[in-house]
This record gives C-alpha cells, sequence and structure tokens, in this order.
C-alpha cells in the first residue's frame, strides 16, 4: 500500500504507457495467431 505512495506520478505515467505498448503487442501476437 505505502509503495505506491513512493512513486512518483511521472513513473506511474511511464508505467502507465509500458503497459499500454505491451498490451498493443500482445494483442496484435494474438490477432496474428488466430488469422495465421
Amino acid at each position: 500500500m505505502f509503495g505506491w505512495r513512493l512513486i512518483p506520478d511521472d513513473m506511474l505515467d511511464i508505467i502507465k504507457e509500458e503497459n499500454r505498448e505491451l498490451r498493443n503487442t500482445i494483442e496484435g501476437l494474438m490477432d496474428r495467431m488466430l488469422l495465421g
């Protein structure tokens, strides 16, 4: 719980961006597998 308060908002934004890219990559791979 307390760990999140120690993380700067900038870091949270970066983590969100990375998660979005990761999700897009995973979705792309899933589509390729389904279409392949």
